[in-house]
C-alpha cells in the first residue's frame, strides 16, 4: 500500500535511500529472501535490470499447496495444461505438485484396474493436423474451415532441445505430433504425454 513500508515477506520489496524509510517500489507477491532480486540502490533513480521479469518470476515466494487445480485456469495455449502438469510433478515445491500427483496416480490406477472396476475406458488417437503452406485466409472470403485451428496447434507445439553426439543442438517439435485422449463413460479424463506418460 502506498505510504506503508513493508518487508518482502508481506508482499512488498523495500528499496530505501539513506536517511529515509520511503518505499520506492512495490511488488504484489512476497519474494524469496535469498537476494536474487535486489532493490534499487538509489531512491528516485532509474534502476537497470536486464533480466527483471525472469528474475522476478523466479523470486516469487510460492509456498503451500493448492488442493484444487481449478484455481489455475484460462491458460492461453492448448499445450499449457500438459506443460504445467510436467512442471508441477517435477518440482515438489510447486503449489500444484500434491494435487497433480494424486490425479496422476488416480488416472494410472483407473487404466490399470479398468477391467476389475468395470470402467468404460476408451483411448482414442489424436494427431495434430498438418499445415497446408498454400492455404490462405482473408476477410470476406469463404470460411477456411479448420485452417486457423490447425495453424494454432502447429505454432504452439512445445519445443524440446536435442543435442547430438557432435554437440549440435536442434529444436524438436515431433514429441507432440500425436497423443491419445483417455475417456471414461464418454467424458475425457486425461491424455498421454511424452513428458509425464499421462496427465489429467
Amino acid at each position: 500500500m502506498p505510504g506503508e513500508a513493508t518487508d518482502n515477506t508481506t508482499g512488498a520489496h523495500m528499496a530505501a535511500d539513506k536517511g529515509t524509510d520511503q518505499t520506492s517500489r512495490y511488488y504484489l507477491n512476497a519474494l524469496n529472501e535469498d537476494g536474487t532480486l535486489p532493490p534499487p540502490t538509489t531512491r528516485g533513480a532509474w534502476f537497470s535490470h536486464p533480466k527483471f521479469l525472469s528474475d522476478y518470476a523466479q523470486s516469487v515466494n510460492a509456498q503451500g499447496q493448492l488442493a484444487d487445480d481449478r484455481a489455475v485456469h484460462s491458460v492461453p495455449s492448448v499445450f499449457q495444461r500438459p506443460i504445467l502438469f510436467y512442471r508441477a510433478l517435477k518440482d515438489p515445491k510447486h503449489p500444484l505438485h500434491a494435487a497433480f500427483q494424486r490425479q496422476w496416480r488416480g488416472l494410472m490406477a483407473a487404466l490399470c484396474l479398468s477391467e476389475w472396476l468395470h470402467l468404460d475406458i476408451e483411448v482414442k488417437t489424436f494427431t495434430v493436423p498438418p499445415q497446408d503452406p498454400k492455404a490462405r485466409s482473408s476477410v470476406g472470403t469463404t470460411p477456411p474451415g479448420d485452417l486457423h485451428f490447425r495453424a494454432m496447434l502447429r505454432n504452439q507445439l512445445p519445443l524440446r532441445t536435442e543435442t547430438d553426439e557432435q554437440g549440435k543442438t536442434e529444436l524438436k517439435t515431433d514429441d507432440w505430433d500425436q497423443w491419445y485422449l483417455i475417456r471414461c463413460g464418454g467424458s475425457v479424463l486425461g491424455a498421454t504425454s511424452p513428458w509425464t506418460f499421462l496427465y489429467t
